[in-house]
């Protein structure tokens, strides 16, 4: 990138085309008029080359634009070879004219990567806003990347389509008509002794403890519901409408659109919901709801196993406080909602109280309802006390809050981690939110900032295009199961520092980072691949095409966007990369790090897809903040 000082002297140039060549000329790039002899040869005549990696959906005006040309070293593609000749071109699709040209950087001196196995080039065209269709041409070789679009809305439909993956999650609704596409399914887990009328776990065979636990999300690939997992996502989603309004319509093609409320509060608001369900009179609330086993049907409508909820754990009352208090303080800046308001705030304090009324417990998860164990630690519930403090300070201005938030901020991950809401990002979102309270404690919040410059010049939230090929560096302990939320939730945390200005100097960098980390899940990543499902009629020319989900599975008409009649749901954001992968297909733990990925969802023989490509709502409210904090940095 360019640095501020040049970005200043150029604008002070009085013509457009001026200006345009000055801004190239600080990045070595060569201003063109219009068709050149090679510029105007046609897309068509080009082999496309994969290897050149782009953002497939595109870049917003004025975020950077990097494209990787990669030559696979190590891994599944190292007999791969590609090396870019000396003349690279962007050139607009409409008619092969050549926009700018330049030749590709050699990226670290022509090393290997350690984390994809690859060597690669960069070539940058940052400073090219104008509107349209383009493509990278390498003369020399004859070869073209996809094409992809530079403009303000080159994101819109990629965020609906991101934001309907929760309407096709929401558990016991059906799913019919227009806004279902032909993902359809009638409503499910609503036959005898399933979610209208679940039983204890513990006296499952008493009719007198059924409870009607129906609504919400399916968590993920599976049909359980947790209070616990369900934290990050209300949080996540509420500090995404707070903070970025102006990205979020009533219009994303869900059956609340057009009511009149953001659909992404619409969204909350049907989980929310569910949650009133879970929380006892006393005010404790019960941690999960699901199955003792796990057997999918053709359509998850057809599978008739009954459903058990478990007790009321420490855990899950203080995640639902901070949960109903932070949907309280949104809805009070939406009119109509008085009554809601009213009834969320008493619920947040009847959590409150029943949390300190009762021992922490780290293991109140028997496991009896299978897959994730819903429990938290210690340390981690004390962090939470701090998530719900902020939301009910700022509901009541009660000092007892103040006093949480000090006795407890060292147990958030924002101390305990430097890299300030990577995990636990609805902690990092409430202390900032926190900075803005008018009777917020100085001294806390000072320790706050101090938190975020700490966090600044760490590599996880620093931009640090030095360190990965691939422009969007974790360190290789952040990439795991879920790798793609620590991803998404570090570029949050840098737009993050950039808005709070503990770090002003390097605003830019920081917000170059969040546009960085973004653009690798729209391709620019080892893997050239678009980690959101079955998006090409959203303008990817690869996305992932299988996932590990309970209702688009192996062997159904959902099955893969490639080989079945119509895949997946879109806009489903897979696990990722992950290292740690212990299944069974023969040599996939043995890649670089971020190669360990697969586009499958076999589970047969210990395969295990679901380290891999199973989605979740936690990942997906992740990658919505994401997205939404880049689009609002190109307004």
């Amino acid at each position: 990138m360019m640095n501020i000082l040049n970005r200043s002297r150029c604008l002070a140039t009085q013509t457009l085309t001026l200006v345009l060549a000055c801004l190239l000329a600080a990045t070595g790039l060569a201003l063109l008029g219009g068709p050149t002899a090679a510029g105007a040869q046609q897309a068509t005549e080009l082999e496309l080359e994969p290897l050149i990696r782009v953002d497939q959906f595109g870049y917003l005006p004025v975020s950077p634009k990097v494209a990787v040309f990669a030559d696979p070293v190590e891994g599944f593609n190292g007999d791969e070879s590609y090396s870019p000749g000396n003349r690279i071109e962007l050139r607009r699709a409409g008619d092969g004219s050549t926009v700018v040209a330049g030749s590709p950087t050699q990226w670290n001196r022509g090393r290997i990567d350690p984390q994809s196995g690859d060597r690669g080039w960069t070539f940058e065209f940052t400073d090219v806003q104008e509107p349209g269709v383009y493509y990278l041409a390498d003369v020399e070789n004859g070869v073209r990347s996809y094409e992809f679009a530079i403009g303000s809305n080159v994101y819109d439909d990629v965020l609906d389509a991101a934001m309907k993956m929760f309407w096709y999650n929401r558990g016991n609704v059906a799913h019919q008509g227009p806004l279902a596409g032909p993902w359809t399914d009638d409503a499910a887990y609503i036959g005898p002794n399933q979610d209208t009328e679940a039983r204890w776990i513990d006296d499952p065979n008493n009719p007198a403890t059924a409870r009607d636990l129906s609504g919400g999300w399916f968590d993920a690939g599976d049909t359980n519901k947790y209070v616990t997992f369900a934290n990050s996502v209300v949080h996540q989603l509420l500090s995404s409408y707070q903070d970025f309004p102006q990205v979020f319509d009533d219009d994303a093609g869900i059956p609340e659109s057009g009511n009149g409320v953001p659909d992404v509060v619409d969204e909350v608001l049907w989980e929310i919901d569910w949650l009133k369900k879970m929380q006892n009179p006393d005010g404790g609330v019960l941690i999960k709801v699901g199955e003792t086993e796990y057997t999918a049907g053709p359509v998850p409508s057809e599978v008739r196993l009954p459903r058990f909820y478990e007790e009321a754990c420490s855990s899950a009352t203080i995640a639902a406080a901070g949960m109903f208090a932070h949907t309280a303080v949104v809805l009070r800046d939406l009119s109509g909602f008085e009554p809601e308001v009213r009834d969320l705030t008493r619920r947040a304090k009847r959590a409150w109280k029943w949390f300190h009324r009762n021992a922490i417990d780290t293991d109140c998860d028997p496991g009896l309802v299978t897959a994730g164990d819903a429990d938290m630690s210690r340390e981690d519930q004390l962090g939470e006390t701090v998530t719900a403090a902020v939301y009910l300070h700022e509901l009541t201005g009660a000092k007892k809050f103040r006093r949480a938030i000090g006795r407890n901020l060292g147990n958030t991950m924002v101390v305990r981690d430097p890299g300030y809401g990577r995990y636990e990002a609805q902690q990092g979102d409430a202390l900032a939110a926190y900075l803005d309270q008018p009777n917020a404690k100085r001294s806390q919040v000072r320790k706050i900032r101090r938190e975020m410059r700490r966090a600044a010049r760490n590599d996880v939230v620093r931009f640090a295009p030095e360190a990965g090929l691939y422009r969007s560096y974790l360190p290789e302990p952040n990439i795991h199961w879920g790798s793609n939320m620590i991803r998404a939730n570090a570029g949050s945390s840098s737009a993050l520092i950039a808005a709070a200005g503990v770090d002003a100097a390097n605003r830019w960098q920081h917000l170059d980072r969040a546009s960085t980390n973004l653009q690798s899940f729209h391709g620019l990543n080892p893997m050239g691949l678009v980690y959101l499902s079955n998006m090409e009629q959203f303008g990817s020319e690869r996305s992932a095409s299988e996932i590990y989900h309970y209702w688009f599975g192996e062997g159904t008409p959902f099955d893969s966007s490639i080989t079945s009649p119509f895949g997946p749901a879109p806009g489903y954001l897979v696990g990722g990369p992950n290292p740690t992968y212990s299944g069974s297909v023969p040599g996939l733990a043995d890649q670089p790090p971020l190669k360990v990925y697969l586009d499958w969802n076999t589970v047969e023989n210990e395969e295990r897809s679901y380290e891999i490509t199973e989605p979740s709502t936690s990942y997906q409210a992740a990658y919505v903040r994401l997205l939404a904090s880049v689009m609002v940095n190109d307004q």
